[in-house]
């Protein structure tokens, strides 16, 4: 008889777990950023912010992410970009 392969138990999250975590996820985002240049599509801009052009194109629209339209297609800033995300001035 065969005996099943062990798993490890499911780790619950601690409570220092979100600081960390989020501290992770800020420097995946600012390196990620650096390496694009500093005028991003929407498609860039999408992939560094994890979310779809659509969702960014109505951000964009409402005014909540600074962006222009150079020859029909929205251009960010990655420093404005990163400006109003982190909320800084």
């Amino acid at each position: 008889m065969a005996l099943a392969p062990q798993t490890e138990p499911e780790r619950q999250p601690s409570s220092t777990d979100g600081p960390r975590d989020d501290l992770a996820e800020f420097r995946r985002v600012r390196d990620l950023i650096e390496s694009y240049p500093e005028v991003l599509t929407a498609h860039e801009a999408a992939v560094v912010l994890r979310t779809s052009e659509s969702n960014l194109n109505r951000l964009i629209r409402r005014g909540e992410v600074p962006a222009h339209k150079v020859g029909g297609q929205w251009r960010l800033s990655k420093t404005a970009l990163l400006t109003a995300l982190t909320g800084t001035s």
